[in-house]
């Protein structure tokens, strides 16, 4: 399994806006993992083929990533994929951004009020690209799931080294 710097989570119909986001996330260098990139995961959507096993795959990448990019727009209000993959992403990486693409705000939605839970990780076009920057390289240095962190707090030789930070709790209190 690959890792990546960065899971972009977004609506479908968000897509071709989000496209020009990873792309100019690559350019700067982070590594960067969008369904749209992956063919089993929107041609299994179109197709109604959703199901336990295929749910996986998106675990296991979101499990190896970094930092987890909620991008908030009026189309992700409507999503039933993204609240589940923000929930896998706060329990297994903790790192959680919001990229506010317009001026939705979707916390103040009913049904998303969770949202509000990452006001301080919320980022725009303005400051997209120190925002990510600052978060990739503190990721670098922190244990980054669950396997490193169980490494990390067990004193393991043999795995890489990370410092653990509060990071290894997600928002919720809940430490991994």
């Amino acid at each position: 399994m690959d890792d990546y710097d960065v899971f972009v989570s977004h609506a479908s119909e968000d897509t071709p806006a989000v496209r020009k986001l990873v792309a100019l996330r690559q350019s700067w260098g982070h590594k960067v993992f969008a369904d749209f990139r992956d063919a089993t995961l929107p041609q299994a959507s179109t197709n109604d083929r959703v199901d336990a096993a295929l749910s996986e795959h998106p675990r296991n990448v979101i499990r190896h990533c970094s930092v987890f990019v909620f991008v908030a727009s009026k189309h992700s209000i409507r999503s039933g994929w993204m609240p589940w993959e923000l929930r896998l992403a706060d329990g297994a990486v903790g790192r959680v951004h919001i990229y506010q693409m317009d001026n939705t705000d979707p916390s103040k939605i009913g049904g998303r009020e969770y949202l509000a839970l990452y006001q301080g990780q919320r980022f725009s076009d303005k400051d997209t690209e120190a925002h990510l920057q600052r978060v990739a390289n503190r990721a670098k240095s922190e244990a980054n799931n669950a396997t490193q962190m169980e490494a990390a707090l067990h004193g393991d030789r043999s795995a890489p080294q990370f410092r653990l930070t509060s990071n290894a709790c997600n928002h919720y209190g809940h430490c991994i």
